[in-house]
Protein backbone atom coordinates (compact mmCIF):
# COMPACT_ATOMS: atom_id res chain seq x y z
CA UNK A 1 0.00 0.00 0.00
CA UNK A 2 1.22 3.41 -0.79
CA UNK A 3 0.81 6.12 2.27
CA UNK A 4 -1.14 8.94 1.42
CA UNK A 5 -2.05 8.20 -2.33
CA UNK A 6 -5.56 7.25 -3.49
CA UNK A 7 -6.05 4.70 -6.11
CA UNK A 8 -8.60 4.13 -8.95
CA UNK A 9 -9.21 0.92 -10.45
CA UNK A 10 -10.72 1.02 -13.51
CA UNK A 11 -11.86 -1.48 -16.59
CA UNK A 12 -11.78 -0.65 -20.03
CA UNK A 13 -14.05 -1.95 -22.35
CA UNK A 14 -12.31 -2.09 -25.85
CA UNK A 15 -14.94 -1.93 -28.71
CA UNK A 16 -14.93 -2.78 -31.97
CA UNK A 17 -16.44 -4.84 -35.00
CA UNK A 18 -15.74 -8.46 -34.06
CA UNK A 19 -13.81 -7.20 -31.05
CA UNK A 20 -14.86 -8.70 -27.95
CA UNK A 21 -15.71 -6.51 -24.76
CA UNK A 22 -12.79 -7.97 -22.26
CA UNK A 23 -12.40 -5.36 -19.43
CA UNK A 24 -9.23 -4.64 -19.03
CA UNK A 25 -8.13 -3.36 -15.42
CA UNK A 26 -5.90 -0.29 -15.01
CA UNK A 27 -4.85 1.75 -11.90
CA UNK A 28 -4.69 5.27 -11.44
CA UNK A 29 -2.99 7.31 -9.05
CA UNK A 30 -5.63 9.78 -8.04
CA UNK A 31 -2.74 12.11 -6.53
CA UNK A 32 -3.21 14.74 -3.87
CA UNK A 33 -5.19 18.05 -3.11
CA UNK A 34 -2.08 21.08 -2.65
CA UNK A 35 -0.22 20.43 0.19
CA UNK A 36 -2.18 17.50 1.14
CA UNK A 37 -0.51 14.35 2.33
CA UNK A 38 -2.62 11.09 3.13
CA UNK A 39 -5.70 11.06 0.37
CA UNK A 40 -8.17 8.59 0.85
CA UNK A 41 -10.95 7.47 -2.11
CA UNK A 42 -14.65 6.60 -0.18
CA UNK A 43 -16.90 5.82 -3.42
CA UNK A 44 -17.04 5.82 -6.67
CA UNK A 45 -19.74 6.72 -9.38
CA UNK A 46 -21.88 4.28 -11.06
CA UNK A 47 -20.81 5.46 -14.52
CA UNK A 48 -17.07 5.14 -12.98
CA UNK A 49 -15.60 8.60 -13.63
CA UNK A 50 -15.84 10.56 -10.56
CA UNK A 51 -13.91 9.44 -7.10
CA UNK A 52 -14.71 11.06 -3.60
CA UNK A 53 -13.26 10.68 -0.57
CA UNK A 54 -10.71 12.95 1.60
CA UNK A 55 -6.85 14.23 1.92
CA UNK A 56 -4.75 15.67 4.76
CA UNK A 57 -3.94 19.27 4.03
CA UNK A 58 -2.08 22.16 5.88
CA UNK A 59 -5.75 23.48 6.48
CA UNK A 60 -6.95 20.08 7.97
CA UNK A 61 -8.76 17.18 6.84
CA UNK A 62 -10.83 17.96 3.00
CA UNK A 63 -13.47 16.37 0.53
CA UNK A 64 -12.57 15.97 -2.75
CA UNK A 65 -13.94 15.20 -5.88
CA UNK A 66 -11.72 13.76 -8.36
CA UNK A 67 -12.45 13.18 -12.34
CA UNK A 68 -10.55 12.93 -15.41
CA UNK A 69 -7.38 13.16 -13.41
CA UNK A 70 -8.01 16.18 -11.96
CA UNK A 71 -8.69 16.52 -8.00
CA UNK A 72 -10.63 19.21 -6.25
CA UNK A 73 -11.08 20.17 -2.83
CA UNK A 74 -14.99 20.92 -1.47
CA UNK A 75 -14.13 23.09 1.01
CA UNK A 76 -16.54 23.27 4.23
CA UNK A 77 -19.79 24.74 5.40
CA UNK A 78 -19.60 28.18 6.77
CA UNK A 79 -17.53 28.90 9.97
CA UNK A 80 -14.69 26.87 11.83
CA UNK A 81 -11.30 25.02 10.46
CA UNK A 82 -11.45 22.54 7.53
CA UNK A 83 -13.19 19.41 8.32
CA UNK A 84 -14.77 17.77 5.86
CA UNK A 85 -14.81 14.12 4.27
CA UNK A 86 -16.88 12.96 1.62
CA UNK A 87 -18.28 9.30 1.51
CA UNK A 88 -20.69 8.81 -1.20
CA UNK A 89 -21.46 10.11 -4.75
CA UNK A 90 -24.83 9.86 -7.01
CA UNK A 91 -24.57 7.49 -10.59
CA UNK A 92 -23.50 10.53 -12.34
CA UNK A 93 -20.84 12.15 -10.01
CA UNK A 94 -22.68 15.49 -9.71
CA UNK A 95 -24.35 15.12 -6.14
CA UNK A 96 -21.25 14.41 -3.18
CA UNK A 97 -22.86 13.57 0.19
CA UNK A 98 -20.48 13.15 3.87
CA UNK A 99 -20.05 15.26 6.63
CA UNK A 100 -17.96 18.94 7.36
CA UNK A 101 -17.68 19.08 11.22
CA UNK A 102 -20.71 17.50 13.11
CA UNK A 103 -23.66 18.28 10.24
CA UNK A 104 -24.14 16.28 6.94
CA UNK A 105 -24.38 17.76 3.85
CA UNK A 106 -25.00 17.38 0.13
CA UNK A 107 -22.79 18.97 -2.18
CA UNK A 108 -23.98 19.87 -5.98
CA UNK A 109 -22.73 22.55 -8.60
CA UNK A 110 -20.09 23.68 -6.25
CA UNK A 111 -21.90 24.42 -3.92
CA UNK A 112 -21.81 22.33 -0.66
CA UNK A 113 -25.40 23.12 1.56
CA UNK A 114 -25.54 21.40 5.58
CA UNK A 115 -28.59 19.31 5.83
CA UNK A 116 -28.77 20.56 9.75
CA UNK A 117 -28.73 17.87 12.30
CA UNK A 118 -31.60 16.18 11.47
CA UNK A 119 -33.74 15.33 14.22
CA UNK A 120 -35.02 17.42 17.26
CA UNK A 121 -32.30 16.72 20.14
CA UNK A 122 -29.73 15.28 17.69
CA UNK A 123 -26.26 17.91 18.15
CA UNK A 124 -25.09 16.19 15.07
CA UNK A 125 -25.44 14.08 11.91
CA UNK A 126 -23.37 12.65 8.86
CA UNK A 127 -24.18 11.49 5.18
CA UNK A 128 -22.94 7.93 4.00
CA UNK A 129 -24.42 7.85 0.72
CA UNK A 130 -26.67 8.29 -1.74
CA UNK A 131 -29.38 7.20 -4.47
CA UNK A 132 -28.11 7.23 -7.76
CA UNK A 133 -30.20 10.49 -8.83
CA UNK A 134 -28.86 12.17 -5.62
CA UNK A 135 -32.39 12.71 -4.43
CA UNK A 136 -32.00 10.07 -1.42
CA UNK A 137 -29.23 10.76 0.97
CA UNK A 138 -28.75 7.91 3.97
CA UNK A 139 -26.72 8.31 7.40
CA UNK A 140 -27.41 8.74 11.01
CA UNK A 141 -27.91 12.08 13.83
CA UNK A 142 -26.44 11.32 16.97
CA UNK A 143 -27.94 12.13 20.27
CA UNK A 144 -26.52 13.58 23.80
CA UNK A 145 -26.75 9.96 25.00
CA UNK A 146 -23.96 8.73 22.87
CA UNK A 147 -26.68 6.60 21.12
CA UNK A 148 -27.61 7.08 17.22
CA UNK A 149 -30.49 6.49 14.61
CA UNK A 150 -30.29 5.30 10.99
CA UNK A 151 -31.44 7.99 8.50
CA UNK A 152 -32.69 9.07 5.15
CA UNK A 153 -32.73 12.74 4.01
CA UNK A 154 -34.94 13.66 1.22
CA UNK A 155 -35.23 17.02 0.49
CA UNK A 156 -35.66 18.72 3.70
CA UNK A 157 -37.84 15.82 5.32
CA UNK A 158 -35.75 13.24 7.90
CA UNK A 159 -36.92 10.06 8.01
CA UNK A 160 -35.83 8.37 11.39
CA UNK A 161 -35.44 4.51 10.12
CA UNK A 162 -35.71 3.33 13.53
CA UNK A 163 -34.09 0.19 15.23
CA UNK A 164 -34.23 -3.37 16.11
CA UNK A 165 -35.26 -4.80 18.82
CA UNK A 166 -33.69 -5.38 22.46
CA UNK A 167 -30.58 -3.11 23.79
CA UNK A 168 -30.20 0.94 23.36
CA UNK A 169 -31.17 2.41 20.22
CA UNK A 170 -28.51 2.41 18.14
CA UNK A 171 -28.32 2.41 14.51
CA UNK A 172 -26.37 3.99 11.35
CA UNK A 173 -27.20 3.28 7.56
CA UNK A 174 -24.13 2.66 5.04
CA UNK A 175 -25.80 2.47 2.04
CA UNK A 176 -28.81 2.77 -0.22
CA UNK A 177 -30.12 1.26 -3.15
CA UNK A 178 -30.13 3.13 -6.59
CA UNK A 179 -34.06 4.12 -6.14
CA UNK A 180 -33.27 4.87 -2.41
CA UNK A 181 -36.08 2.55 -1.87
CA UNK A 182 -33.82 -0.15 0.54
CA UNK A 183 -30.99 1.00 2.82
CA UNK A 184 -28.57 -1.11 5.04
CA UNK A 185 -26.63 -0.48 8.02
CA UNK A 186 -26.08 -2.08 11.86
CA UNK A 187 -28.16 -1.64 14.29
CA UNK A 188 -27.61 -2.38 18.06
CA UNK A 189 -29.62 -5.05 19.77
CA UNK A 190 -29.30 -6.99 23.27
CA UNK A 191 -26.89 -9.35 21.97
CA UNK A 192 -24.59 -7.05 20.25
CA UNK A 193 -24.51 -4.89 16.44
CA UNK A 194 -27.09 -6.76 13.76
CA UNK A 195 -26.63 -5.85 10.22
CA UNK A 196 -29.77 -4.49 9.29
CA UNK A 197 -31.86 -4.04 5.68
CA UNK A 198 -34.80 -1.49 5.78
CA UNK A 199 -37.42 -1.24 2.98
CA UNK A 200 -41.04 0.26 2.71
CA UNK A 201 -40.68 1.40 6.58
CA UNK A 202 -39.76 -2.21 7.74
CA UNK A 203 -35.99 -3.12 9.70
CA UNK A 204 -34.96 -6.46 8.90
CA UNK A 205 -31.78 -7.98 10.91
CA UNK A 206 -29.71 -10.27 8.26
CA UNK A 207 -26.70 -11.50 10.59
CA UNK A 208 -24.58 -10.58 13.21
CA UNK A 209 -22.46 -7.79 12.67
CA UNK A 210 -22.77 -4.84 9.96
CA UNK A 211 -24.21 -4.48 6.27
CA UNK A 212 -21.91 -1.96 4.55
CA UNK A 213 -23.28 -2.14 0.93
CA UNK A 214 -25.96 -3.07 -1.12
CA UNK A 215 -26.19 -3.82 -5.07
CA UNK A 216 -28.29 -1.14 -7.02
CA UNK A 217 -31.36 -3.17 -7.14
CA UNK A 218 -31.26 -3.89 -3.90
CA UNK A 219 -31.03 -7.10 -3.67
CA UNK A 220 -27.56 -8.32 -2.46
CA UNK A 221 -26.30 -7.25 1.03
CA UNK A 222 -22.50 -7.62 1.96
CA UNK A 223 -20.60 -6.65 4.98
CA UNK A 224 -18.95 -8.53 7.81
CA UNK A 225 -19.91 -11.32 10.19
CA UNK A 226 -18.98 -10.53 13.65
CA UNK A 227 -18.32 -6.92 13.95
CA UNK A 228 -16.74 -5.81 16.95
CA UNK A 229 -15.09 -8.93 18.14
CA UNK A 230 -11.29 -8.41 16.50
CA UNK A 231 -11.94 -10.88 14.19
CA UNK A 232 -14.81 -11.11 11.12
CA UNK A 233 -15.40 -12.89 7.82
CA UNK A 234 -17.25 -11.03 4.64
CA UNK A 235 -20.36 -12.08 4.45
CA UNK A 236 -22.93 -11.74 1.37
CA UNK A 237 -26.47 -11.94 1.81
CA UNK A 238 -29.18 -13.15 -0.89
CA UNK A 239 -32.50 -14.65 -1.15
CA UNK A 240 -32.87 -14.61 2.61
CA UNK A 241 -29.45 -16.78 3.00
CA UNK A 242 -26.32 -15.38 4.43
CA UNK A 243 -23.03 -16.47 3.06
CA UNK A 244 -18.95 -16.24 4.30
CA UNK A 245 -16.75 -15.12 1.50
CA UNK A 246 -13.99 -16.96 3.52
CA UNK A 247 -10.46 -15.10 4.82
CA UNK A 248 -7.01 -14.23 2.91
CA UNK A 249 -5.56 -17.27 4.11
CA UNK A 250 -5.65 -21.00 6.20
CA UNK A 251 -4.69 -18.81 9.57
CA UNK A 252 -6.05 -15.72 9.07
CA UNK A 253 -9.16 -14.35 10.66
CA UNK A 254 -10.65 -11.30 9.21
CA UNK A 255 -12.11 -10.08 6.43
CA UNK A 256 -14.41 -7.15 5.51
CA UNK A 257 -16.50 -6.04 2.63
CA UNK A 258 -16.59 -2.72 1.71
CA UNK A 259 -18.54 -2.74 -1.56
CA UNK A 260 -20.52 -4.57 -4.24
CA UNK A 261 -21.07 -3.89 -8.09
CA UNK A 262 -24.20 -2.54 -9.34
CA UNK A 263 -25.62 -6.79 -10.13
CA UNK A 264 -24.47 -7.73 -6.89
CA UNK A 265 -21.42 -10.18 -8.52
CA UNK A 266 -18.34 -8.97 -7.40
CA UNK A 267 -17.45 -7.90 -3.74
CA UNK A 268 -13.93 -6.01 -2.75
CA UNK A 269 -12.96 -5.51 0.73
CA UNK A 270 -9.93 -5.71 2.83
CA UNK A 271 -8.50 -8.47 5.12
CA UNK A 272 -5.79 -9.37 7.68
CA UNK A 273 -2.77 -11.33 6.31
CA UNK A 274 -0.94 -13.97 8.16
CA UNK A 275 1.96 -11.90 9.16
CA UNK A 276 -1.43 -8.97 10.47
CA UNK A 277 -1.26 -6.48 7.13
CA UNK A 278 -4.01 -5.03 5.82
CA UNK A 279 -4.52 -6.62 2.21
CA UNK A 280 -7.19 -5.70 -0.12
CA UNK A 281 -9.32 -8.43 -1.82
CA UNK A 282 -12.00 -9.32 -4.44
CA UNK A 283 -14.31 -12.06 -4.72
CA UNK A 284 -16.60 -13.40 -7.13
CA UNK A 285 -18.67 -16.89 -7.89
CA UNK A 286 -16.12 -17.99 -9.99
CA UNK A 287 -12.87 -17.51 -8.24
CA UNK A 288 -13.69 -16.81 -4.74
CA UNK A 289 -11.93 -14.44 -3.08
CA UNK A 290 -8.67 -13.52 -3.70
CA UNK A 291 -6.02 -11.13 -2.67
CA UNK A 292 -6.51 -8.20 -5.33
CA UNK A 293 -3.16 -8.04 -6.06
CA UNK A 294 -3.05 -11.23 -7.53
CA UNK A 295 -5.89 -10.07 -8.98
CA UNK A 296 -4.48 -7.62 -11.16
CA UNK A 297 -1.07 -9.32 -11.58
CA UNK A 298 -2.88 -12.45 -13.21
CA UNK A 299 -4.62 -9.56 -15.58
CA UNK A 300 -1.85 -8.03 -16.28
CA UNK A 301 -1.55 -4.91 -13.99
CA UNK A 302 2.10 -4.42 -11.93
CA UNK A 303 1.61 -4.39 -8.13
CA UNK A 304 2.44 -0.68 -8.24
CA UNK A 305 3.64 -1.25 -3.92
CA UNK A 306 6.25 -4.30 -4.58
CA UNK A 307 7.22 -1.82 -7.60
CA UNK A 308 7.70 1.11 -5.28
CA UNK A 309 9.32 -0.75 -3.10
CA UNK A 310 12.23 -1.72 -5.54
CA UNK A 311 12.84 1.14 -6.43
CA UNK A 312 13.15 3.23 -2.91
CA UNK A 313 15.78 0.19 -2.59
CA UNK A 314 17.52 0.79 -5.80
CA UNK A 315 17.95 5.04 -5.00
CA UNK A 316 19.11 4.18 -1.09
CA UNK A 317 21.64 1.21 -2.85
CA UNK A 318 22.89 4.63 -5.88
CA UNK A 319 23.16 6.60 -2.44
CA UNK A 320 25.26 4.11 -0.64
CA UNK A 321 27.16 3.11 -3.17
CA UNK A 322 27.83 6.04 -5.18
CA UNK A 323 27.00 4.81 -8.22
CA UNK A 324 25.39 8.06 -9.53
CA UNK A 325 25.73 6.32 -13.39
CA UNK A 326 22.03 4.39 -12.27
CA UNK A 327 20.67 7.28 -11.68
CA UNK A 328 18.63 8.19 -14.40
CA UNK A 329 17.49 4.72 -15.67
CA UNK A 330 15.94 4.64 -11.95
CA UNK A 331 14.38 7.54 -12.75
CA UNK A 332 12.77 6.17 -16.00
CA UNK A 333 11.95 3.75 -13.91
CA UNK A 334 10.14 5.71 -11.67
CA UNK A 335 8.60 7.70 -14.58
CA UNK A 336 7.29 4.65 -15.95
CA UNK A 337 5.63 3.64 -12.60
CA UNK A 338 4.04 7.25 -13.03
CA UNK A 339 2.50 6.10 -16.20
CA UNK A 340 0.70 2.90 -15.30
CA UNK A 341 -0.62 4.78 -11.80
CA UNK A 342 -2.21 7.60 -14.66
CA UNK A 343 0.33 10.10 -13.06
CA UNK A 344 1.58 11.90 -16.09
CA UNK A 345 2.86 15.08 -15.05
CA UNK A 346 5.12 13.30 -12.66
CA UNK A 347 5.91 10.89 -15.47
CA UNK A 348 7.31 14.14 -17.33
CA UNK A 349 8.94 15.90 -14.71
CA UNK A 350 11.13 12.42 -14.07
CA UNK A 351 11.68 11.68 -17.94
CA UNK A 352 12.93 15.07 -18.17
CA UNK A 353 14.72 14.74 -15.42
CA UNK A 354 16.36 10.79 -16.67
CA UNK A 355 17.33 12.81 -19.72
CA UNK A 356 18.83 15.97 -18.87
CA UNK A 357 21.34 13.62 -16.60
CA UNK A 358 22.13 11.53 -19.34
CA UNK A 359 23.48 14.67 -21.20
CA UNK A 360 25.46 15.33 -18.18
CA UNK A 361 27.04 12.26 -18.30
CA UNK A 362 27.68 12.53 -22.08
CA UNK A 363 25.79 9.32 -22.22
CA UNK A 364 24.54 11.17 -25.84
CA UNK A 365 21.99 7.75 -27.37
CA UNK A 366 20.04 7.55 -23.96
CA UNK A 367 19.95 11.32 -23.70
CA UNK A 368 18.76 11.61 -27.69
CA UNK A 369 16.30 8.19 -27.03
CA UNK A 370 14.26 10.03 -23.97
CA UNK A 371 14.37 13.71 -25.33
CA UNK A 372 12.56 11.56 -28.32
CA UNK A 373 9.68 10.34 -26.57
CA UNK A 374 9.72 13.38 -24.54
CA UNK A 375 8.94 15.49 -27.90
CA UNK A 376 6.53 12.14 -28.79
CA UNK A 377 4.68 12.82 -25.02
CA UNK A 378 4.66 16.70 -25.49
CA UNK A 379 2.75 16.71 -29.16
Amino acid sequence: MLLGRAFWLGLLAPLGLGLPAVATPYLVSLGNLPGGSAARAFAVSGNGLVVVGEDATPNGHEAFRWEAGVMVGLGDLDGGNIDSTARGVSYDGEVVVGWAGNEAYRWSGGVMTGLGTALPGAFSSGATNVSADGSVVVGAASFPALSSTAVTISGASFTDLGDLPGGSHESAANDVSADGAVVVGRAATASGYVAFRWENGVMTGLWPGQARAVSADGLVVVGEIGLGSGSGEAAVWKNGITVGLGYLCGTCNQTVAFAVSGDGSVVVGGGKTASGNDQAFIWDALNGLRPLADALLAAGVPDVARVEAALARTAALIDATGARGFQPLALEARSKLALTTGDRAQAQRLRNEAQQLFAAMGAAVHAERLRAKIEVARA
